[in-house]
């Protein structure tokens, strides 16, 4: 009998799902080929910062008090723990290049957008290790705050660094 009931509950759960008709349903073509070029040119610019180790602008994107990073060890990160953080990594840094593999942007409606970036890091410290991540994940909640695309959730997965030069040791 309680597995009986929980089947019910399940179809009339997934029944209510399906009758939903989501925001998303009403942003037009056009609107979607908008939102997504803003979003790819957030995230060029985004890298190409990144890449050139410009914290403060890297660090514009997510400075909001809706901000929250989980890192790939799974710590969680507000945007000051974020900014000191990502402020040390930097200094640590002589230089830093992303090959993106593949992306996926989700519409959650006209002012959120979830967009997920798979790609492999190249970087060098200034202690002389090459380094590489082969597979990272990041996934970033948009949001449209003052008719500007901001991160208000970034979230990496990858494993830790392999050092494939060491010139010091």
């Amino acid at each position: 009998m309680k597995s009986l009931v929980t089947i019910l509950s399940m179809i009339l759960f997934l029944q209510s799902c399906n009758s939903v008709t989501t925001y998303t349903d009403k942003l037009t073509d056009n609107e979607r080929r908008i939102i997504q070029n803003n979003i790819q040119e957030s995230i060029r610019y985004i890298v190409r910062v990144t890449e050139e180790l410009k914290i403060d602008s890297v660090l514009n994107y997510f400075n909001n008090p809706d901000f929250a990073f989980i890192g790939g060890d799974g710590k969680y990160f507000d945007f000051d723990d974020y900014s000191s953080m990502s402020r040390q990594l930097f200094e640590s840094l002589k230089n830093l290049k992303f090959y993106r593999m593949k992306d996926h942007i989700q519409f959650l409606d006209r002012d959120h957008v979830v967009y997920t970036w798979f790609s492999k890091v190249d970087f060098y410290t200034n202690e002389g290790k090459h380094c590489i991540i082969k597979n990272l994940a990041t996934t970033v909640i948009f949001k449209r705050i003052k008719n500007k695309w901001r991160c208000v959730f970034y979230q990496e997965s990858n494993y830790a660094p392999e050092i494939l030069v060491d010139h010091y040791g």
